[in-house]
């Protein structure tokens, strides 16, 4: 799926309401910051989604470029091990399982690319596919830029295969995949992936599965039903069968957090709390082996504990609300649908298409308002909390507004420290251990400058040492 402009909680919304856990997104247009541009960045979308991403790149118009994304619901990210970017146009997530599953996220240059970035592109996809286990289920879901003809899969929409076809084709065959999309006999409206601006459609788009798994893959099609997400390309959805072996959940009890700061405002309820602790007074104590009564700290725990839970309130738990439930959202995107279906129904006429565009812009416009006036209504808790001298709620806010703490970087998840340890050494060692790539090796370096720099090769001084000591401020490296 590649949306034009990346709308994830429209997206959440979509992929919820048809219990989708894993949804793989070429050409975001997401640019991170540049201490990030090589690392996955990821972060908590709406329906508790997660969605993890890979830098887009600067065309010459320094305009953003590709990128790539993986979005995954509860139980998929629950049995995520890791999320690697291999290359721009190539990311990779594995799975705990029984079989283990990887996907690979992938976005192949369009058929006008030069023969070099084609070369590039597919070495680099066939390096990402031999390093998966034959054993896995492996799933590649890929905007090919490729057309794929009846003499060379089963069911094609296209009537000939183009020359990304053919290099696709080559993948295919050396590695024993099959594209899922081409396996089932479906109307021409549930093959065709991307129209074109000159309204010719074109299956381009496609869901790559090894030929041994050929059995477990029950149903793949594209879909209109997202089409409120403003992009050319279709929606492909497979369908898999497998058997998923989720992780087992923490022993750990669960907090239950109590509202604590009411003691500082209340009297009487400090009377009735200090009343409970006093009362079990006795059970903080035991003896030790000289006879000697002794206070015991796992036994105050709990008598703290019991006297909170009769006399504090708990803290309610805040469920996030999610835009797209708004009703607000709701109608203009049935407004949407209804545009949508008309005009697939005739194309031809520009004014279903300009309508189902100004619905869109629509759509989105409201999602902005919801955001303003969340963001307004936030900024006036942070004040009342600063009022009350709230201080840590009001943090929480501005963190939350701001996003300073929200995103997580090159999250690597392992079932043991050890084989987090062994993640961590193929990072670094894929990001430190190859040579540089040099293009033109014969080509002279220049030099900087003629000057000779005096940097002594000594030892420091007691004199240095001072000096460096002293510019040294409190709480800074």
């Amino acid at each position: 799926m590649r949306p034009i402009v990346l709308k994830t909680n429209e997206l959440c919304n979509k992929l919820n309401q048809y219990g989708k856990e894993l949804c793989g997104i070429q050409e975001t247009r997401i640019k991170h910051p540049t201490e990030l541009r090589n690392m996955i960045v990821t972060q908590a979308e709406a329906f508790g989604y997660t969605l993890h991403t890979a830098s887009a790149w600067e065309n010459d118009a320094q305009a953003a470029t590709g990128g790539l994304g993986i979005i995954l619901g509860k139980t998929a990210e629950d049995l995520l091990i890791s999320v690697e970017r291999l290359s721009d146009r190539i990311i990779k997530a594995r799975f705990r399982g029984n079989p283990a599953m990887t996907v690979i996220v992938a976005y192949a240059p369009t058929e006008n690319a030069t023969e070099d970035d084609k070369d590039i592109y597919y070495n680099h996809l066939r390096a990402a596919i031999e390093d998966v286990p034959l054993h896995n289920f492996l799933a590649v879901l890929t905007d090919a830029n490729a057309r794929l003809g009846p003499a060379d899969v089963l069911f094609a929409y296209d009537k000939e295969t183009n020359r990304n076809g053919k290099r696709l084709l080559e993948i295919m065959e050396d590695y024993q995949l099959l594209a899922a999309n081409t396996l089932f006999q479906k109307g021409k409206g549930k093959q065709w992936t991307w129209k074109s601006p000159l309204h010719t459609y074109h299956q381009m788009d496609y869901i790559l599965v090894r030929s041994k798994w050929r059995n477990s893959v029950t149903n793949c099609e594209a879909y209109n039903t997202f089409g409120s997400l403003y992009s050319d390309h279709r929606v492909v959805t497979a369908s898999v069968t497998l058997s998923l072996r989720k992780s087992k959940p923490s022993n750990a009890a669960k907090v239950t957090r109590y509202n604590w700061s009411d003691l500082a405002t209340n009297n009487e309820l400090q009377e009735s709390y200090e009343v409970e602790v006093r009362n079990r007074y006795q059970v903080l104590q035991v003896e030790d082996e000289d006879g000697h009564k002794v206070p015991d700290y796992d036994k105050f725990l709990s008598a703290c504990t019991e006297a909170a839970e009769k006399c504090l309130t708990k803290v309610p738990k805040q469920k996030k609300k999610d835009r797209s439930l708004d009703p607000r959202v709701k109608a203009v995107r049935e407004e949407v649908e209804q545009a949508y279906k008309a005009y697939l129904a005739d194309s031809n006429k520009e004014s279903l298409c300009d309508k189902y565009k100004d619905k869109k812009k629509e759509l989105f416009n409201t999602y902005a308002i919801i955001e303003e006036e969340e963001l307004i209504s936030k900024i006036k808790r942070v004040e009342l909390a600063h009022e009350k001298s709230q201080h840590g709620e009001a943090w929480k806010l501005i963190n939350s507004v701001t996003g300073r703490k929200s995103a997580q970087s090159s999250k690597l998840k392992a079932d043991s420290p050890e084989e987090r340890v062994k993640l961590w050494h193929t990072h670094f060692y894929n990001l430190l251990g190859n040579p540089p790539v040099i293009s033109e090796e014969d080509t002279p370096i220049k030099t900087v400058s003629e000057t000779v720099l005096e940097i002594s090769e000594e030892p420091f001084t007691e004199a240095e040492y001072a000096k460096a000591k002293k510019a040294i401020r409190c709480g800074k490296a």
